[in-house]
This record gives C-alpha cells, structure tokens and sequence, in this order.
C-alpha cells in the first residue's frame, strides 16, 4: 500500500519500444560514428606531422569530430530509452548537428541520418512510448494533510491568535 492512496501499488510493465526509437537509435549511433571516423580520416589525410600548422588542423578535427560523435553515440542510447529528458537532450544535440556542415559539405553523409532520427524521436509512436515509460505523478493528498497534527503550515504568521491584525515585534 502507498502512503499517499489507500489503493495497492501495482507493478509497472515496461512498455516495448517501438521500431521508431530502433531506428532513432541506430541512425543516431550511426551518425555519431560516421562523425568519429571521418574525423579520424581526416585527421590520417594531413599532410606531414613536421609541419605544424596543418597537423594541428587535423587533430583540431579530429577533436571536434570527437566532441561531436560521442556525445551522439551517448543520447543515441540514453535518449531513445523512454526519458524526456534524454529525449530533449539528443533533440539539442542532433539540432546542432548541421553546424559540421560549416567544417566540410561532405559532412551532409553523417548529419541526414542524425536528422532523420531526430524526426523518428518525435512520431506520435515514439510519444506514446516515452508517456508510457513516465512514473506517474504523485498527488498531494491534501485529506491526509490535514487530519496530520504535525504538519506546520508555511505561511509566515498563519498561528496568530484571533482579533491578532499585525505580527508581533511590528
């Protein structure tokens, strides 16, 4: 039995995710890695690492590439679980995406997919599964609040006797 309600708790089934957040899934996972490797193949296309300035654009992509693709592997995972707030997070992240397009336009091969996964994380199957995964609210129980003698009230001065029009000390 609950605290808050006198009916029994009943267990929750997780609901199965639907083949929308697979795919959300999956296409951001891919997209994350495609960023990583073509950071990576970048980074192995510089020119000689004696001369600096370029060797130090190849590792400045590739730690870009890196800044980018993990955290997409990691609201991949965690935002197609059924969380809101995972699920807003891989939005913001996947909305910023396109911005790697201002770094190479053939970059528009990792961020299509990211989007398309971002639209999947907004279908009404996927809303339906991310409102059956929330713990449902709990209710003040305001009868039991108040047949509770401890319960002290917040409001500043609420214990002034009757006929009493002002705080004390005022």
């Amino acid at each position: 039995m609950s605290r808050t309600t006198d009916r029994p708790s009943v267990p929750r089934v997780q609901p199965r995710r639907p083949g929308t957040m697979k795919a959300a899934a999956f296409l951001i996972a891919a997209a994350g890695v495609t960023i990583i490797v073509s950071g990576a193949l970048f980074g192995l296309a510089a020119p000689d690492p004696a001369e600096l300035g370029p060797f130090i654009r190849a590792v400045g992509r590739l730690g870009i590439a890196a800044l980018v693709g993990v955290p997409l592997l990691l609201v991949a995972a965690r935002g197609t679980s059924g969380s809101r707030r995972w699920r807003v997070a891989a939005t913001a992240m996947i909305a910023l995406t396109p911005a790697l397009l201002l770094l190479h336009p053939a970059l528009v091969l990792t961020v299509l997919p990211a989007l398309v996964g971002l639209v999947l994380l907004w279908v009404p199957a996927s809303n339906a599964f991310v409102r059956a995964t929330q713990e449902p609210q709990s209710r003040l129980d305001m009868g039991r609040i108040v047949k509770d003698d401890t319960f002290q009230s917040r409001i500043p001065f609420s214990n002034l006797g009757q006929g009493v029009h002002q705080p004390p000390g005022l």
